[in-house]
C-alpha cells in the first residue's frame, strides 16, 4: 500500500479488529506498508490547497499485489476525488476514480 504526494493513510487496520496496525501521527510514520493478504479498514485523506476529502474503506488486498490511494481535483468546484487502486492493473478497490 503507497501513498500519493496528497493523500496520506490516518489509520490502518484489520477488519473487525480495531487495534490500529498503523496511526498517522504517531512516531511510526511511513509512506509505505507491507501486509499479509486480508480484509483491512483504511482511513485516507487527500488534500489540496483549499480542498479535502476523506474517507474509511474495507478493502481485500490480494497477495503479491501492490495498492497506492490516489485523488484528483476539479479545478473549477475544488472538490476531491479519492480512491484506493491496484497499482498494475488499475483496479480500483475503493471510493471513486
Amino acid at each position: 500500500m503507497e501513498e500519493s504526494h496528497s493523500c496520506f493513510i490516518l489509520k490502518l487496520n484489520r477488519d473487525g479488529d480495531e487495534t490500529a496496525i498503523y496511526e498517522r501521527g504517531k512516531p511510526n510514520y511511513a509512506d509505505y506498508f507491507r501486509l499479509t493478504p486480508g480484509r483491512y479498514v483504511i482511513a485516507y485523506q487527500c488534500w489540496y490547497k483549499h480542498a479535502d476529502e476523506s474517507r474509511s474503506d474495507a478493502v481485500d488486498l490480494k497477495p503479491g499485489r501492490v495498492y497506492r490511494v490516489h485523488s484528483k481535483r476539479n479545478i473549477l468546484s475544488y472538490k476531491v476525488t479519492v480512491w484506493i487502486e491496484d497499482r498494475e492493473t488499475r483496479e480500483v478497490l475503493a471510493g471513486n476514480r
